[in-house]
């Protein structure tokens, strides 16, 4: 089995800001943002067992959680999150 890889919403968060030149702490605080947070431990089964067994299915199962949680704005509206 992969090694484990789990990524944090913090890190999610940076991200989502670099891609999207805007300000982390707007990005932060987004109302839907916990919905990012439950996709990222989309590839975690219960007691930390990964629940894929590779690191490409682990990430296409965060990936598919991401697309479906639809945490950011409607296609990624930069007007809500650019001055």
């Amino acid at each position: 089995m992969a090694p484990g890889w789990q990524p944090t919403l913090e890190a999610d968060v940076d991200v989502t800001a670099y891609l999207l030149g805007a300000d982390r702490a707007t990005i932060a605080a987004l109302p839907r943002l916990s919905l990012a947070e439950s996709a990222l431990h989309a590839p975690l089964a219960f007691s930390g067992v990964s629940a894929y067994e590779t690191l490409a299915e682990q990430a296409a199962a965060l990936l598919e959680h991401l697309v479906n949680n639809h945490p950011l704005p409607d296609g990624l509206a930069l007007s809500v999150v650019r001055p």
